[in-house]
Order: structure tokens, then sequence, then C-alpha cells
């Protein structure tokens, strides 16, 4: 053999172990990228599921307080009524969260704007201000289902901050 046939060969060689060790980082990033897409899903679950125990702790509590308070049923339907996601859907989800008696379409489909206008434009115009702005209303409804969702997306984040 010359010495420009062994050169050859190890030239070959050489290549065919390039050729090697590239397709085992190709594999090391494949498996890579797999891994941090799988810790970001379950980031995102654990995040996920903190909040929907946050809010059905929050649509339980609602529920409770219509119950106490007589007026919650009616403004848990205005809130599935009036929300943007189509409010059939929402209704009855919250109709088995909340076990409220069906909604009789129409009935209350008010908006927050309208119910606002109507109360400021009569004599009374602050006390229905206030009325508006109480824990009864469409938006104190929507506050006390956001604050423990928002305490259980902060402790699921905390959850998987932790663990990560």
């Amino acid at each position: 053999m010359s010495l420009i046939q062994a050169g050859g060969v190890l030239r070959r060689q050489g290549v065919q172990g390039f050729g090697a060790a590239a397709d085992i980082e190709s594999r090391e990033n494949t498996a890579r990228s797999q891994l941090e897409s799988a810790k970001f899903a379950q980031k995102m679950n654990t995040i996920g599921t903190g909040g929907g125990i946050g809010a059905m702790y929050g649509l339980k509590s609602a529920a409770g307080a219509a119950g106490a308070g007589g007026g919650g049923t009616a403004t848990l339907q205005t809130l599935a009524a009036t929300s943007p996601e189509g409010g059939i859907s929402v209704l009855k989800g919250l109709e088995g969260a909340a076990n409220l008696a069906p909604n009789t379409l129409g009935t209350t489909t008010a908006s927050v704007g309208g119910a606002g206008a109507g109360a400021g434009a009569g004599a009374g115009g602050a006390a229905g201000g206030a009325g508006a702005a109480g824990s009864s209303g469409f938006l104190g409804t929507l506050g006390a289902i956001a604050a423990p969702i928002a305490i259980g997306l902060g402790v699921a984040y905390l959850i998987s901050e932790l663990f990560d």
C-alpha cells in the first residue's frame, strides 16, 4: 500500500468518525429538546391545576354566598350569560358546580354597562353606583372568583419552582 492510499483510508475513517460524532450530537440535542418540552408541559399542567382548584374553591364560595345571601344565584347566572366564551356552556358548568336552577333564556342577559347606566340615570344614582360596586354585582362575583384563582396559580407556581 502506498502512502497516498494509506492517507485516503485515514481520511475516510476520519470522515466516518466526524459523521458518527455529529449523529450522536444530533440525538443528544433531540433528547435535550424533548426533556425541556416535557418540563415546560409539566409546569403548565401544575399551574393549570392550581388555577382550576382555585376556580373550584371560588365558585363553591360564590355559590355558598348565593345560598346565604339569596341574590348570588342571579349574579352567577348573569356572570355566565354575559361571558364572552358563550354563556350557555359556561352556565352549564356553573349549574353543575353550584347546583343552580336551570337558566331560562333571556332572563339574565343584562350587561354590566347596561346595569350601571340604568342605575346612574335615576334619581338615586349615587346609591345605584354603590350597589353596582358591592359584592352582589357582576364584578363582585368575578372578584370573589378571581382571588382564589390567583392564590391557586401562585401556589402552583411556587410548587413548580420548588421542585424544578
